[in-house]
């Protein structure tokens, strides 16, 4: 099981605040997506989950104008229920919708 490197949440504050990012003008990022590993440990996966939650709450509050986060996207098909239990406030489930993808 890995550890959140707690250096991430200052990281991301210091992107967020440099000039360079302020003068993206047209990207307003409003949100965090994370896949799990593929694996069928599910100690990992709610780790993995945890983690980007415990990220996503660290840097929200640390709104700009084009920064504000709403949006914290974990989980798929095979995991969306364990992403929820975590805090996620969106899923993709688009294997259970329309099936297995078939790769050429």
């Amino acid at each position: 099981m890995r550890t959140p490197n707690l250096d991430y949440p200052f990281q991301a504050k210091q992107l967020i605040d440099s000039t360079e990012f302020k003068q993206l003008n047209n990207i307003k990022i409003v949100g965090l997506m994370g896949m799990a590993t593929n694996t069928d440990d599910t100690t990992q996966i709610r780790s993995e989950f945890k983690s980007l939650k415990i990220f996503f709450d660290a840097v929200k509050s640390h709104s700009t104008t084009n920064f504000e986060l709403s949006i914290l996207s974990m989980g798929m098909s095979s995991d969306y229920q364990m992403a929820i239990e975590e805090g996620s406030t969106m899923v993709r489930v688009g294997s259970s919708i329309f099936g297995q993808r078939t790769y050429l």
